[in-house]
């Protein structure tokens, strides 16, 4: 008998950065020892609004987000393949 694996929720969140992101990052890291300091802070204000937007974002997509009865909850009955 194939079992489905019972949807539990969204999957994962992915943290580790591509390979191309990781070389983008040591490009950025060595510019920045270089970089003047009011460039840095601007750069640096820009990017912690982004993240705000983003969060914002996020947040209003899950609380809009539409919710579906499981299964399991819809029918009482455990869903078998």
């Amino acid at each position: 008998m194939n079992q489905k694996p019972l949807d539990i929720g969204p999957p994962m969140p992915i943290t580790q950065l591509t390979l191309e992101q990781d070389l983008k990052m040591r490009q950025i890291e060595d510019a920045l020892k270089q970089a003047d300091k009011n460039d840095i802070v601007t750069v640096y204000l820009a990017l912690q609004r982004q993240c705000f937007v983003l969060g914002n974002n996020i947040s209003q997509l899950v609380k809009t987000w539409p919710i579906h009865p499981s299964t399991t909850e819809a029918t009482g009955k455990l869903e078998t393949s």
